[in-house]
């Protein structure tokens, strides 16, 4: 039996922190491996955005990590919105219960002016 690829890291955060650089500069590493696409938002039920995707099911979640190879040790969901959600981080511990979170923060003084300029 194959096992399936799970997430081992996930990186949340507020809006314009620098969660997508984070992804990027992660991506870019042989031992790491980040879902496309970035933000799945598979585990936050108050929104509708992995619905928008397809990703209905926990199968079709996990397909977005079958190309994970055994070099890969770092495996990353980067959906922010888990800082958001009421739900997420605890069905996350659940499916994950190794999980590491990366938060990343902003002061909001600095962020609402790179937030209106979006």
């Amino acid at each position: 039996m194959i096992e399936v690829a799970k997430p081992n890291t996930f990186i949340i955060g507020a809006p314009k922190c620098g969660t997508t650089a984070l992804a990027t500069y992660l991506s870019e590493h042989p031992n790491a491996f980040v879902c496309r696409p970035k933000e799945p938002e598979f585990w936050a039920d108050e929104f509708d955005q992995s619905r928008f995707l397809g990703l209905c099911s926990l199968v079709q979640y996990e397909g977005l990590f079958d190309r994970v190879k055994s070099q890969h040790k770092v495996i990353v969901d980067a959906s922010t919105g888990y800082l958001w959600s009421r739900t997420a981080i605890a069905k996350i511990l659940e499916y994950a219960p190794a999980a590491r979170f990366i938060v990343m923060l902003r002061n909001p003084v600095e962020l609402a002016p790179a937030l209106h300029m979006e």
